[in-house]
């Protein structure tokens, strides 16, 4: 069974341990046959980079602070069909789905950054804490009603989607479908018994100006 967030259709070919282990074998292996033919005798053949070889890029753009760079190489990345497992994979799409969200926002696209998440919880969990720093994100550009009312929308859409006759149900089986969404830790951190008690914004991100968040889904 492939996890969710992984694309459909992909099947990796046997198991290889850890994430961090197959980084280690790619960095360690030869580089892939195939290149590109070279545009004349002058120039040396250009090399393929691996997916491992891409993320091993990314981690060091972020790193230097080369967040444009970083943003590329994160984008361009896909599965290669190399020596990784399910549970890698959803590792790698839920790594990269974070520092995607971090490069913008410290190159101060902070709208960006929301819609980016916003549009992975339209169909699924933000995963890690996410959750939490898409709620900081709306918090620190008081927006609090702003996210309240994509949170109704996420959920309005989900419901038309799984809900034949969706608007023939009453109040009591919305909330029990609403309960069960997967916006519930989000709705959760906004309960203003909750909202004054949420961590403080990371004091290494950009901040957002108020009012520059989405206000609706992408």
């Amino acid at each position: 069974m492939i996890p969710r967030g992984v694309p459909e259709g992909y099947r990796p070919p046997r198991s290889c341990g850890t994430l961090n282990g197959a980084l280690r074998r790619a960095s360690r292996a030869p580089a892939p046959a195939a290149t590109v033919p070279a545009a004349s005798a002058d120039e040396p053949p250009k090399r393929e980079r691996t997916g491992a070889k891409i993320v091993r890029d990314a981690e060091l753009h972020f790193a230097r602070g080369e967040y444009r760079e970083a943003l590329s190489d994160y984008f361009e990345w896909r599965p290669d069909g190399g020596c990784v497992t399910p549970n890698e994979m959803r590792a790698f799409f839920e790594h990269r789905l974070r520092r995607v969200a971090e490069c913008f926002i410290h190159l101060k696209m902070h709208d960006q950054a929301a819609a980016h998440m916003l549009t992975f919880a339209e169909h699924r969990a933000l995963p890690g804490e996410l959750d939490l720093l898409l709620v900081q994100l709306y918090r620190e550009a008081k927006q609090y009603g702003d996210l309240v009312t994509v949170l109704d929308e996420l959920e309005h859409r989900e419901l038309m989607r799984t809900q034949p006759k969706w608007w023939l149900l009453t109040d009591e089986p919305r909330k029990a479908l609403a309960a069960k969404h997967h916006t519930r830790p989000v709705r959760n951190m906004l309960d203003p018994l909750t909202f004054p008690n949420v961590p403080a914004y990371p004091a290494a991100l950009t901040l957002p100006k108020p009012g520059s968040l989405p206000k609706a889904l992408p």
